[in-house]
C-alpha cells in the first residue's frame, strides 16, 4: 500500500466515522451485558470479582479490589472452560 496523501487520509478517515459510531454503540451494549454478568456474579457467589483483560482479550477473573489480589488470585479462562 502507497503512502497516503492528507486529502487521501482525510476522506478515508470521513467515510469510517459511521463504522466507528457503530462499533462504539455495540462495544457500549457488550459492556452494560458484562456488567450485569459481573454484578450477578458477585451477588450469587458474595464476592468483589471483575473480569480481567490482557491485549484487549478476557483472560479470566479476579478480586475486583487490589488489595484482595493476593488472597484472591486471577482465576484464568482457561481455567473456566
Amino acid at each position: 500500500m502507497e503512502k497516503l496523501t492528507e486529502k487521501e487520509l482525510i476522506e478515508i478517515t470521513n467515510r469510517l466515522q459511521p463504522f466507528w459510531k457503530k462499533r462504539q454503540i455495540e462495544y457500549s451494549r457488550f459492556l452494560k451485558k458484562e456488567r450485569k454478568i459481573e454484578e450477578e456474579m458477585n451477588r450469587n457467589l458474595k464476592l468483589k470479582l471483575e473480569f480481567f483483560y490482557v491485549d484487549g482479550r478476557c483472560v479470566g477473573m479476579g478480586a475486583e479490589n487490589y488489595s484482595d489480589r493476593k488472597s484472591f488470585p486471577l482465576i484464568h479462562d482457561s481455567d473456566l472452560m
